[in-house]
């Protein structure tokens, strides 16, 4: 019998409003959310709130992907770092299509373009080994040639 994860309530909106504060364009603001991120990422089941997030909550996945354009630099490099958090922590064998779906916003418009770039940048350097094996399929294989 396989055991679900389950979130803490109380400790998911408490995630999500980190989330939404991480829109704001205050620089202040964005300096608590990294701060708070950098502590949240301590917690060994913080990453399984971030996939919960990202993943099963319809809404704020296509929250979180629709901002990485967002025209405010540091909402896209907010939104940037919690999806790198999730890589990096060894997520993305639980994320398949996160890497396609970058792949694909690539081409849109500029904002965009430098979101889904930024983050794959941030992906390459802190999974760099994860993306060159097989357990991923050699996901390098696929991103170079859109890289170039």
């Amino acid at each position: 019998m396989e055991y679900e994860w389950k979130p803490d309530k109380h400790r998911l909106q408490q995630i999500l409003q980190l989330l939404k504060e991480s829109q704001s364009p205050d620089t202040t603001i964005q300096r608590t959310v990294q701060q708070k991120l950098e502590q949240l990422n301590k917690y060994s089941d913080f990453n399984n709130y971030l996939i919960f997030v990202l993943t099963k909550l319809k809404s704020e996945d296509d929250e979180c992907l629709n901002n990485i354009g967002d025209s405010s630099l540091l909402i896209r490099a907010t939104i940037g770092i919690v999806i790198t958090t999730l890589a990096s922590n060894g997520e993305l064998q639980n994320w398949p299509d996160l890497l396609p779906k970058l792949c694909s916003l690539y081409a849109e418009d500029d904002n965009t373009h430098e979101g889904a770039f930024g983050t794959l940048q941030k992906i390459c350097e802190d999974s760099a080994e994860i993306l060159g094996s097989y357990d991923l399929d050699h996901p390098l294989n696929i991103m170079i040639p859109k890289f170039l």
